[in-house]
């Protein structure tokens, strides 16, 4: 079944496809190929742990479930802890800047009227909103190299080797963690993590890019607005 599940067709596993093909080695020493799937499962996922908290970036993509309800992403993420991309919670749609200690998010007129009020969403208008990584787990969660890596690497339980050799045409070895997870670990170049999946929780996260150029600007504090001065 995972494996099934695993190489199920969908917009979100075409889009990995380009991630996965993207892939950048890091420095981090690795086995062959062949070497790698002769590892036990826990070897592997260890591994790819390690090569994973030693690049400088990644791009995630995906969906899932967090406390406010579903939501799709696309961020890239630097392990300094900035990033930016777009997240899409409950329907709506926020463009993403993120750094260690803040969040900052633009979003439609209308998200702010019905969050606020209207004289708050035209106050608002076109500016980003900054508001405390505590204020929402699940930007927090997607918005943050660390943060990433601990929810979608860090599944509890036993991992088992599974039959499978590829994912997005990449050369890999399926990782099962009971009762329903799957991870594809790459076995060219650095083993890295490339799919988390779990049915479950309606969860398929693609990660590329590892190691890549990510340039980050935090919006301009003109065109900010602190959610801690805004009243409802």
């Amino acid at each position: 079944m995972l494996s099934t599940f695993a190489k199920r067709g969908s917009v979100v596993v075409v889009a990995a496809l380009m991630l996965a093909g993207c892939s950048n080695s890091g420095p981090t020493p690795t086995p062959s190929g062949s070497e790698i799937r002769d590892l036990s499962a826990q070897q592997i996922l260890d591994l790819a742990k390690s090569n994973a908290t030693a690049q400088t970036s990644v791009h995630s993509k995906g969906k899932g479930n967090c406390p406010g309800g579903a939501f799709i992403t696309d961020m890239k993420l630097r392990n300094d802890g900035n990033g930016y991309g777009v997240v899409t919670l409950g329907g709506t749609k926020f463009d993403v800047v993120s750094s260690p200690d803040a969040i900052y998010i633009n979003a439609a007129r209308e998200y702010w009227a019905g969050a606020y009020s209207s004289a708050i969403a035209d106050k608002i208008g076109t500016k980003w909103v900054k508001v405390a990584p505590a204020s929402n787990s699940c930007l927090a969660a997607l918005g943050s190299f660390s943060n990433l890596l601990a929810n979608y690497l860090g599944y509890p339980g036993t991992p088992k080797k599974e039959n499978g050799d590829a994912v997005f045409g990449v050369p890999a070895q399926l990782i099962s963690i009971p009762p329903d997870v799957a991870i594809w670990v790459r076995t060219t170049g650095t083993a890295l993590p490339i799919q988390v999946s779990q049915p479950s929780t309606e969860t398929q996260m693609a990660l590329g890019e590892w190691g890549s150029q990510v340039d980050i600007k935090l919006p301009p504090a003109s065109d900010v607005i602190d959610a801690s001065t805004l009243k409802k």
